[in-house]
């Protein structure tokens, strides 16, 4: 029996709503989101990380690992590889082999890494956008290119696609050596076809080019049909994708740092390790395993309990806008707690003034399709709506101009207690509703 079985023998604990609307205090507890973005008063809706407890199963085996009073180096064995496939195949379809998955600290620490170690110094990396915005991070920290895809809106619709021609013409330049991908897509909740991610993976081995797919989302899908892991797709191609998993997001445990590197082809396997060891991203923590194993071994019912609490949010979000502030209209949403709000009816109707503009920059955002620096984005209209909403009610939403291609957007996160997003959503109404007293109708 190995320490993290000894460690805790908790069984997965039925739970229901009650669970979830239990209130939580974040100040005073080194929370990003709560003691470093919002000031006493305000309500954070931002950061995609949780304000739930997480499983009964991982805070009794993290408790109980505490109480062994040794924390000496770890390595990550056969009970936490067996605990990621176990989890991956019972809710995917999808068992990776032992053999393919590399333990990293992170998802985002195993993306610098791999565009440091896959690519070279003024390569591009091809980006859908509007996406995660720490990506350009990772991209424009180490020497490399953002380079944009940006992804069809379709208005009428509420909804994406892909430009395949601009993709394609992107992937064929020879500086593209690189594809992020995010699987699911955040911020706008969206899940990729499995032919699309086929046609995407095709494309991108026709041009030599790598993939990465970030899958930190993956067990979040609230409607339709489940995620497509990347290497879940036949053999021809699995060999230029590198997929990445980890509880951060299901469980709100991303300070446990803990993530799965899963790599099918041999070659490109022993690169991308080579670059992990190299960077010191593949020791754990403390909690790092035993908190892994208790999520994907012994809290399924709490997880299920969890996305029917989730998709409820969303759908109570979703009527509200509907009846309450209909000049907001949420795109379609499939997977992950984040809602990616279209705001231009409103700013359509009731437009910036001149002031607001200026502040601006004078021009409504356009993520180019040769935009490179991404890091000096031009800012949206809605950045001048969330800082209006922040500044009348407290409330803190997320501009779309954060991900590139979405000026017009607001992303709001809804893994809270059901109190306190209609207490966000209060907020909300209060501020539109003065944002159309003091600017002029068309």
């Amino acid at each position: 029996m190995s320490q993290n079985e000894s460690v805790s023998h908790i069984d997965d604990v039925a739970c229901d709503a009650s669970y979830f609307d239990q209130p939580v205090s974040r100040r005073g507890t080194d929370s990003d989101k709560w003691d470093e973005e919002a000031q006493p008063g305000e309500l954070p809706m931002t950061i995609a990380d949780m304000d739930f407890r997480t499983s009964p199963a991982i805070i009794h085996t993290l408790e109980n690992k505490v109480k062994t009073g040794v924390f000496g180096y770890e390595v990550p064995g056969d009970d936490y590889y067996n605990a990621v496939a176990g989890w991956m195949s019972r809710h995917h379809g999808f068992e990776p082999p032992r053999s393919w998955m590399h333990f990293v600290t992170g998802v985002v620490p195993a993306i610098s890494s791999l565009v440091r170690h896959i690519s070279n110094m003024g390569d591009n990396v091809l980006l859908l956008t509007p996406v995660y915005n720490i990506f350009f991070n990772s991209i424009l920290n180490n020497g490399r290119h953002a380079l944009a895809s940006p992804l069809v809106y379709d208005r009428a619709h509420r909804s994406y696609a892909i430009d395949w021609a601009d993709l394609e013409q992107k992937m064929a330049d020879p500086l593209t050596t690189l594809m992020i991908v995010c699987n699911p897509h955040n911020p706008i909740g969206f899940v990729l076809e499995p032919e699309d991610l086929a046609r995407i993976v095709r494309l991108a081995a026709n041009h030599h080019v790598t993939i990465i797919s970030d899958e930190i989302h993956g067990d979040l899908v609230l409607r339709g049909e489940d995620y497509t892991p990347l290497l879940s797709l036949p053999d021809p191609l699995r060999h230029n994708v590198i997929e990445l998993v980890s509880p951060s997001k299901t469980f709100n445990v991303a300070a446990l740092h803990a993530a799965t590197a899963i790599i099918a082809d041999e070659g490109l396997r022993q690169k991308a390790v080579r670059g992990f060891n190299q960077d010191e991203i593949a020791e754990p923590n403390l909690a790092a395993i035993p908190g892994t194993i208790a999520a994907y071994t012994r809290s399924d019912h709490w997880y299920s309990a969890l996305k029917l609490y989730l998709k409820a949010n969303v759908e109570h979000v979703e009527h509200f806008l509907a009846t309450s502030i209909p000049e907001l209209v949420p795109v379609q949403l499939a997977a992950t707690y984040l809602l990616w709000i279209d705001c231009a009816d409103l700013l359509d109707r009731y437009p910036l003034t001149s002031e607001e503009w200026k502040a601006i920059g004078g021009q409504a955002s356009r993520f180019t399709v040769n935009q490179h620096d991404a890091l000096s984005h031009p800012l949206g209209r809605t950045d001048a709506l969330c800082a209006f909403i922040r500044q009348k009610t407290g409330l803190i939403v997320t501009p779309g101009s954060t991900y590139g291609a979405g000026g017009d957007f607001i992303r709001m996160a809804l893994a809270c207690p059901r109190r306190q997003v209609d207490d966000a959503l209060h907020r909300l109404k209060t501020a539109v509703d003065q944002w159309k007293e003091t600017h002029t109708g068309k």
